[in-house]
């Protein structure tokens, strides 16, 4: 925990990053950090030619929140990052390759991370059910095509209350080979979500 409140209460460039659009960021309550990174390609020797898409997501938690049904409500901001690219082995199919970027950061809060205490003392943290954001990616053919927000699992930091630090990490296959672009049907993929929590 110390390090997480050195980064929050030091000047500078990291500072102004988890403060800038969070006024209330730095008042009591829980702050911190989720990240995932999304990664789908296909393997080397594929039929179809070769896929590879690396994304990042990340919330900012902090700043306003509200009392809510079985928890609080806390204000969070959603930013995503990536890149891709796509080649087709037959060039009769469709010749060519195909690049794209994400980069894309929400303009607003919106109070959609509720925190709540379990029985034994542990803290529960949930992605409240609100709209779900998206990011247009820029193609570098043109053309239209999106990513959307990852909806992470429900976690639980297992620590006495007094502690008030939650961390972990969790590792999941996506359905369906996951969000990306104009993906080949033999793509696999993971999302790694990490997480670091703490109340001030």
């Amino acid at each position: 925990w110390g390090a997480l409140r050195r980064r929050i209460d030091a000047p500078g460039a990291a500072a102004m990053n988890r403060c800038e659009l969070q006024c209330g960021l730095c008042a009591p309550g829980w702050v911190g950090r989720i990240t995932c990174v999304k990664t789908i390609e296909n393997a080397a020797g594929s039929r179809y030619g070769s896929y590879r898409h690396v994304e990042t997501q990340e919330w900012t938690i902090g700043g306003a929140s509200t009392p809510v049904a079985g928890g609080t409500a806390i204000a969070w901001t959603w930013q995503t990052q990536g890149s891709g690219s796509k080649t087709w082995k037959d060039p009769t199919v469709r010749p060519g390759w195909k690049t794209w970027t994400i980069n894309t950061r929400s303009p607003t809060n919106q109070l959609g991370f509720v925190s709540s205490t379990n029985p034994d003392g542990s803290w529960s943290f949930d992605r409240r059910a609100v709209a779900a954001k998206t990011a247009p990616v820029q193609m570098s053919s043109g053309g239209n095509s999106s990513v959307a927000e990852i909806a992470f699992m429900k976690f639980t930091g297992l620590v006495p209350p007094n502690e008030k630090r939650v961390q972990g990490s969790r590792t999941l296959a996506p359905p369906g080979g996951s969000d990306s672009p104009e993906r080949f049907s033999d793509t696999t993929g993971t999302i790694t979500c990490s997480w670091d929590l703490g109340f001030q």
